[in-house]
């Protein structure tokens, strides 16, 4: 690469020198000679593009990371929902729809909706206002959302992060047939950052709360127009074999 900049880099003097002299033959104080050796700041120029270069080319694989990556999560999301056989319904004024699935916590009972917001889709509760989620500490409305809509059975279970993480890594790892063998996996309900978002359900302040489990950690939920967080949480299971 340097021989070959440092070749470019001579053929364009000799032509500017040439030039030059063509148009002022008699003033060569201002040109050097094309052959002379290249000075300290000249190879220090050169120097300056190679880095350039490189640090372009480590920003383009980079981004190709990030593309994969976010095609690893839409892999994830589509295994998630053929395992468990589940439609996510875009809901329109007015609609009627059947089979909505019907989530108990506490004793209230809700309906699980997801909507697109920022840099991801975000799993949330529907209510009269739309569909609930939260976001960078503040909970939202989304009017336009989508519905979960299923038969199958749930269930809500308290796991570790790393077994969470084990399910991920099921969904779309060498092993991933063997997903059809679990009886309940996760729900998942969306994915921010190429992280897949479950759905959680915690205790606060003598209530039940649901919202959308972050980095397997954490659980985020409304509270008012607030998120809270707490890693003390179960997520919610779906069967997969419901039809």
């Amino acid at each position: 690469m340097r021989n070959h900049l440092k070749n470019s880099i001579i053929l364009s003097l000799l032509f500017v020198s040439l030039s030059a002299k063509a148009l002022y033959p008699h003033d060569t104080t201002c040109f050097p000679h094309p052959l002379m050796p290249y000075s300290a700041d000249e190879k220090s120029s050169i120097e300056d593009i190679e880095k350039n270069l490189k640090a372009l080319q480590a920003n383009f694989q980079n981004n190709i990371a990030q593309i994969n990556q976010q095609l690893q999560s839409l892999q994830q999301f589509l295994s998630a929902q053929k395992a468990l056989k589940i439609n996510w319904v875009k809901v329109k004024t007015e609609q009627r729809l059947s089979r909505i699935l019907t989530v108990s916590y506490g004793d209230k009972k809700t309906q699980i909706c997801r909507a697109k917001f920022i840099s991801g889709t975000h799993p949330g509760l529907v209510t009269s206002s739309g569909c609930l989620i939260t976001y960078g500490g503040y909970s939202a409305f989304i009017p336009d959302y989508e519905i979960l809509v299923s038969n199958m059975n749930t269930q809500w279970k308290k796991i570790d992060s790393s077994t969470l993480k084990n399910y991920q890594n099921l969904m779309s790892g060498p092993n991933k047939n063997t997903l059809w063998k679990q009886k309940f996996i996760p729900i998942q309900g969306g994915f921010e950052n190429n992280t897949p978002l479950y759905i959680c359900k915690a205790n606060y302040n003598n209530d039940v709360k649901i919202g959308k489990v972050i980095n397997e950690k954490i659980c985020d939920f409304a509270d008012g127009a607030k998120e809270i967080s707490t890693q003390d949480f179960e997520v919610l299971f779906g069967e997969t074999s419901a039809i």
